[in-house]
């Protein structure tokens, strides 16, 4: 049985936002999905995959994802490692405050700037621009994992989707692929 009483008090948040997850998303995986998205049967051509191939994925990734977030949670707890960044240890947390306010401010005008410019630029530009200011914004700064985060993923993605999927995504100035 697990002791909260000596857990502090983000490791018990972050434990039981991570049970959450997994159990509301595996009970989406396991009934909202096949209950309430219909099961088309395509021509055996057809080259589209089912209606509920995406939303599986995603359901199945966050339940991952949760389940991670609990792990680390209740190690942390387990080994006392959680300890606050450097920034609030040296005792400069009105500048790590604000620079999160502008890096969440940031991916939000990023955000807005990528549903906008969708259209205008395609997909494939758009979701790499707004993935590399994500990933800039995150803090990275090797320009590798920018490059395959940032460029080489949201490429795989888009191709898989106009490729595999054969679903219609925005051209825009990518025309070519």
């Amino acid at each position: 049985m697990l002791n909260f009483e000596n857990w502090n008090v983000t490791s018990k948040r972050d434990f039981l936002l991570g049970v959450v997850l997994v159990i509301l998303f595996l009970a989406i995986f396991f009934w909202v999905i096949p209950t309430q998205i219909p099961a088309i049967v395509a021509h055996p051509l057809a080259h589209a995959l089912a209606p509920s191939f995406m939303p599986s994925i995603v359901t199945l990734i966050v339940a991952v994802l949760g389940f991670l977030i609990a792990v680390r949670a209740w190690r942390s707890a387990v080994t006392d490692a959680a300890t606050p960044p450097q920034e609030i240890v040296d005792g400069t947390t009105e500048d790590w405050r604000r620079a999160a306010v502008f890096r969440t401010a940031s991916a939000l005008v990023a955000s807005f700037a990528y549903v906008f410019l969708l259209d205008a630029i395609g997909a494939l530009s758009s979701a790499v621009s707004i993935t590399v200011i994500l990933v800039l914004l995150a803090g990275e700064r090797r320009w590798r994992t920018v490059v395959v985060a940032g460029i080489v993923v949201p490429t795989v993605i888009y191709l898989v989707f106009t490729q595999i999927a054969a679903a219609p995504l925005p051209r825009g100035i990518t025309s070519f692929f």
